[in-house]
């Protein structure tokens, strides 16, 4: 059983004290690098993740740690930490709240699982990875988490750890998604290569080449297309069974750092420079439906595609507080009366 545990951060994120009945600790934190946050209450973000149907945001902290929030606990900058999972600052997340876990990535190359109901990490740890972890992903059962770090992605079983397949890429790894029956895995890439890997007889492994580094990547809700975005400003949607383009590519204004269907299939939202956009998708292209300038900071925000044009997102807003959004595309914003 684990001591109860409390914790106390500084204002700039470089120290920590953390206390039992029994010792108190003083901890020196690894300074927080370019790729995190710190928000109006001093605390060093370094990755996020939104569930997709619950109200629940896990947050990467640049100290190695996981907070998971409801939208309200952020709105009131409730900060509790009681649990250290890396050594150094936390680089990829993924949360399944219906199936209870989440799992992280750290730049210390180890991939964790979480508990969501005690918001502390499992005994079950992956061995580390030769260099930092880019991504991680989890399968909608709750059977499978996948990591990418370097040219490598690993496939394993959140239940003990162990690694069922390992998959070299020509280049860095620089997305991953499971598909929606859990039974394929697809990996991109820096030089645009694009693999769906089976894990599952239902499925038949392939690669095509895109063309460009590979941004973003989602299945739809019934598997049968997957939606791919490019560095250069490219999007596209194709045939899962063979990697078939399904229409001509469609331009966008900016890079798409996060897309996903809506959960009737029939939408594609996605995140593009500041502006986010939300697409018909039909049987021969992509429609551009809607755009409107995102309510929050996008860079390392997350966000989560609901019914519709709805989506949830979690980012930092001009001030540097750390919230969650919901909102309609569709919707005409209300006006801002504070000007």
């Amino acid at each position: 059983v684990l001591p109860s545990t409390t914790t106390e951060l500084n204002a700039d994120g470089t120290e920590l004290v953390s206390g039992t009945a029994q010792m108190l600790r003083l901890w020196s934190l690894p300074a927080v690098s370019g790729g995190g946050a710190v928000a109006a209450d001093g605390v060093a973000s370094s990755a996020l993740a939104i569930d997709r149907a619950a109200d629940l945001v896990a947050v990467g902290l640049s100290s190695g740690q996981l907070q998971l929030r409801t939208a309200a606990e952020l709105a009131a900058a409730t900060v509790g930490i009681d649990y250290f999972g890396h050594r150094g600052p936390v680089t990829a997340v993924a949360l399944q709240a219906s199936q209870g876990v989440a799992v992280t990535g750290g730049s210390d190359g180890i991939v964790r699982i979480w508990d969501v109901a005690s918001a502390a990490p499992l005994g079950v740890v992956l061995p580390p990875a030769a260099a930092p972890i880019a991504a991680v992903a989890l399968s909608s059962d709750g059977r499978w988490m996948a990591d990418a770090a370097g040219r490598f992605v690993r496939v394993a079983a959140i239940e003990d750890g162990t690694v069922a397949q390992q998959i070299q890429s020509a280049a860095t790894v620089t997305s991953l998604a499971f598909s929606p029956d859990a039974g394929a895995l697809v990996s991109g890439d820096s030089a645009g290569a694009l693999t769906l890997t089976a894990l599952a007889a239902a499925h038949r492994s392939w690669t095509v080449q895109i063309g460009a580094a590979i941004t973003a990547v989602a299945f739809a809700p019934n598997g049968a297309q997957l939606a791919v975005a490019d560095a250069a400003n490219g999007l596209r949607v194709l045939r899962t069974t063979d990697g078939m383009a399904l229409g001509p590519v469609h331009p966008l204004p900016d890079v798409a750092r996060w897309l996903d269907f809506s959960r009737d299939g029939d939408t594609l939202l996605l995140a593009s420079g500041v502006w986010l956009h939300a697409l018909a998708v039909t049987s021969t292209k992509l429609e551009t439906l809607y755009s409107r300038l995102a309510p929050r900071r996008l860079a390392g925000a997350a966000l989560a595609a609901g019914q519709g044009t709805q989506l949830r997102l979690a980012g930092f807003d001009e001030r540097g507080a750390l919230g969650a959004t919901a909102l309609d595309l569709a919707a005409i914003p209300e006006p801002d009366l504070s000007l």
